[in-house]
């Protein structure tokens, strides 16, 4: 009897270890509360120095990745937390995309309202388990954040009290949100492509500019056509700007016809 006291006691010991070992969802190798700035600088040749943001581009995702820096009022985290350790990973699609593609299923997430206006078809989704947090406009993900695992929260409990503020939108902001929708395949030269975006504001001051090809209609409105005769094969972009103040950019691809 006390030999089975003491294998029940030994596998529940071992069952805690690894419950709190469960990390949080990693973006592309590296995880909340468990890299450090010097795996970024590894895995991407970024974020080098410390005085700096941590802001870079990597295909579709503006990526913002924020440290632990030793304690000051704003963070204060577990002393055995060394400095450079990575708390939070902000990515931002350029071209929003379904839950689909990142094969999860927003209906066992909890959901909650990411915008603190009156602004329709905005919605939020939170893992809190493995800290995953998806931000949405019409049903396409326009943000991702990840945090730390609800395990490992406790290293930094101030700083995670409410993960839903990561994602929370203020309509008012000095720019608009911008959904721009770029073209979903290559396009052959000498064809004509649409591009369009939508936004939360129901006036906006909007002007187009293009590197390559030739806007023939549209200028001013959402959504414009852009005629690539001509062009050789290339890569060119298509920049709108809101309000003359703040600008978002879509590649497009050019093949040989």
């Amino acid at each position: 009897m006390q030999q089975l006291r003491l294998s029940l006691i030994a596998t529940s010991l071992v069952l805690f270890v690894f419950a709190g070992l469960t990390s949080a969802k990693e973006w592309r190798g590296v995880v909340p509360t468990r890299s450090s700035r010097q795996d970024v600088v590894r895995l991407f040749n970024q974020c080098k120095e410390a005085t700096q943001p941590c802001e870079f581009k990597l295909g579709n995702e503006l990526v913002q990745i924020l440290f632990f820096e030793g304690q000051t009022d704003a963070t204060r985290c577990d002393e055995r937390l060394p400095p450079g350790t990575v708390l939070l990973i902000e990515v931002k699609l350029q071209v929003p995309l379904s839950p689909k593609k990142y094969g999860y299923s927003l209906q066992n997430f909890r959901s909650f309202d990411s915008s603190r206006s009156s602004a329709q078809e905005y919605r939020g989704y939170i893992d809190e388990g493995n800290g995953l947090i998806f931000n949405t406009h019409a049903g396409k993900i326009f943000q991702i954040d990840y945090i730390a695992s609800m395990n490992d929260r406790m290293l930094c409990p101030e700083y995670y009290e409410h993960p839903e503020s990561f994602v929370e939108i203020t309509v008012d902001w000095f720019c608009p949100l911008l959904l721009i929708d770029c073209p979903k395949k290559a396009i052959h030269a000498g064809e004509r492509v649409m591009v369009s975006f939508q936004t939360d504001r129901g006036s906006v001051k909007i002007k187009w500019t293009v590197t390559a090809g030739t806007i023939v209609s549209g200028q001013g409105t959402r959504s414009i056509i852009v005629d690539t005769t001509g062009l050789e094969p290339q890569v060119f972009a298509v920049t709108v700007r809101a309000d003359e103040l703040c600008s978002w950019t879509c590649p497009v691809e050019i093949l040989p016809r």
